[in-house]
């Protein structure tokens, strides 16, 4: 079973400075996991809220609009 913290780790590794759409952040993560499921996307998106809220990622945007939002590594 993946846990949050590899979700996490992959989802910070596929990030970057400049903002990126949800959706490709998501989609790398995903292949990157080897899951390729709806479920699976959505807990995903969850994890990117989560870092967001935990000062990890900034987001522009709805965030539950993966094509429509943004996230880049939060800037130290």
């Amino acid at each position: 079973m993946i846990t949050d913290q590899q979700i996490d780790e992959t989802i910070l590794e596929q990030s970057a400075p400049e903002f990126l759409k949800i959706a490709l952040v998501i989609s790398r993560t995903s292949k990157i996991l080897g899951q390729d499921s709806d479920e699976f996307y959505e807990r995903i998106a969850s994890r990117i809220e989560w870092l967001g809220r935990n000062g990890k990622l900034e987001a522009v945007g709805e965030l539950s609009h993966w094509r429509n939002s943004e996230v880049r590594l939060l800037r130290q």
